[in-house]
């Protein structure tokens, strides 16, 4: 007898260029954990909303499909980075799965805006000549990165024992100590987990013509959607090593990165306070 469509309980909600994707395929692998076929679904606060144009899945049917291969899981769940950011996101997920853990990875934002741009620019979806051009006036980044107020609306809704909050660092300098933390949060069991821990979803400028056009060709955003539910994980890290291979992260200009610190400083220190870590780093 077929079972029932399983409901969310686990949402990875941010932020984005903060290890998600990484997060995501490492999960992926233990045995006791379901992530939805498709990264990033984009449902909650996109579907019925102006930002419906955003998301493919266009019924709560559809979305629940993407968990159709879910069987006795302890975990199900998705990764959407925007949702963090998103207000209408929270509350929309709070509605279905009221119950659900959450897991949310903070980064520099100063350094996760460059590294996104950078992205951004290699991929050749943004066209700014500059990163000062870019982050000039772009409000989805500048109030996307001011952390403290999306995480106290997730934390009215959802209470704080359903919230972990894990830093970019963490993951990047133990990732499995980071894994840890998040197998306690989910109840799982940490002796079953990744064993693969590359990095995925590193950015940067191509080193040359010809890793531009590698790099390109293997972040086709429409073709990654139809095969990512296909293929293997040992093809997916396969193909973020040669993209590790043919890019490296630039360098900020120093004004730029004291101008924008300064711009955030008071709500990372407001970040020190709700989620009790030390971020000085930032500054």
């Amino acid at each position: 007898m077929k079972q029932p469509p399983a409901i969310p309980n686990f949402f990875i909600l941010g932020a984005a260029r903060a290890a998600t994707s990484s997060l995501f395929l490492y999960l992926r692998q233990h045995p006791q954990v379901f992530m939805s076929s498709v990264k990033e679904p984009a449902f909650f606060g996109f579907h019925g909303t102006h930002r419906a144009h955003k998301t493919k899945i266009k019924s709560w049917e559809a979305y629940q499909r993407l968990f159709d291969g879910a069987r006795d899981e302890i975990v199900v769940g998705e990764a959407t980075p925007s949702y963090l950011c998103i207000a209408d996101s929270a509350t929309a997920i709070h509605a279905h799965c009221p119950r659900a853990k959450l897991l949310v990875s903070l980064r520099d934002p100063v350094e996760r805006a460059f590294s996104y741009y950078e992205m951004g620019v290699t991929k050749g979806r943004i066209s700014a000549p500059s990163f000062e051009t870019w982050i000039e006036g772009n409000t989805f980044w500048t109030d996307g990165g001011r952390y403290a107020p999306h995480l106290e609306r997730y934390i009215k809704l959802f209470g704080r024992q359903q919230l972990l909050v894990l830093l970019f660092d963490d993951v990047q300098k133990d990732t499995a100590r980071a894994l840890h933390t998040v197998y306690d949060h989910l109840e799982i069991d940490p002796t079953a987990g990744t064993q693969q821990l590359e990095r995925y979803g590193t950015g940067g400028r191509p080193r040359s013509k010809l890793g531009a056009l590698v790099y390109r060709a293997t972040s086709m955003k429409r073709v990654n959607a139809a095969l990512r539910p296909h293929v293997p994980d040992t093809l997916i890290r396969g193909v973020h090593g040669v993209r590790r291979w043919v890019a490296s992260p630039g360098q900020m200009k120093p004004e730029t990165e004291r101008r924008l610190h300064a711009y955030f400083r008071d709500d990372i220190l407001r970040t020190e306070d709700i989620i009790g870590r030390d971020l000085s780093a930032w500054l």
